[in-house]
């Protein structure tokens, strides 16, 4: 059901940019992106945070004009995988694997818009839908005995707002490429299934560096 949810919504999204573009007289551009995402929460440290890195993917769609200001619709998946020898306050888990799925919809601001590479600075806010697993693969939340049971109850999907900063290199008329960074803030603690139990203060983050190959669909 969340994912249908997220699919309707990277299709509307996109028959809206594409009627967009149609009556601006601005081509649909499509960038495909494969994304290496951490994160930081509970069960990561200052090393693991940077070193355990899991793929992921991107899906954006923007329309191609010579303006700096602009509209970048994101829709993607990713998960992290983290694991610790103990964790103080048991019984909370101390392995995760959590999936996610986001989607999004961002403010983008490119610099030197008629060069050939052009820096970018990005902010928006979207949704995330996510499910921390266990070593068997099975739903934490489930779990009450890795939580306080009575006090801990949480939702799966949350608001989330991703910060972005790149370069984008245009190839030709039809095609280029970027890379990326992406600090994506989340109003939950429990990405990891662990809160009040847990060795750190605040919500958990999410981050990931990205590569992404834009085409855009018609004459430029």
């Amino acid at each position: 059901m969340k994912t249908t949810l997220l699919l309707s919504f990277a299709l509307l999204c996109s028959f809206s940019l594409t009627a967009q573009s149609k009556s601006a007289k601005n081509p649909l551009q499509v960038g495909l992106g494969l994304t290496g995402i951490a994160y930081i929460g509970d069960l990561s440290s200052r090393v693991t945070q940077f070193q355990r890195v899991h793929p992921g993917g991107n899906l954006s769609l923007q329309t191609e004009t010579s303006r700096p200001l602009g509209l970048q619709v994101n829709g993607g998946f990713g998960k992290f995988v983290e694991q610790i020898e103990s964790q103080t306050g048991t019984p909370a888990n101390t392995f995760v694997e959590t999936r996610f799925f986001y989607g999004d919809l961002r403010l983008r601001y490119r610099f030197w818009v008629n060069k050939k590479f052009r820096p970018y600075l990005a902010a928006g806010a979207g949704v995330l839908v996510f499910s921390p697993r266990d070593e068997d693969g099975k739903f934490l939340i489930r779990d009450g005995s890795t939580r306080n049971d009575a006090e801990e109850k949480y939702n799966t999907a949350v608001p989330q707002l991703p910060v972005t900063g790149g370069v984008f290199m245009k190839i030709n008329a039809i095609s280029g490429l970027s890379i990326d960074y992406t600090y994506r803030f989340t109003p939950t603690d429990y990405l990891d299934n662990i809160s009040q139990l847990g060795q750190k203060k605040g919500f958990d983050v999410l981050h990931a560096l990205q590569v992404s190959f834009y085409f855009t669909m018609g004459n430029p």
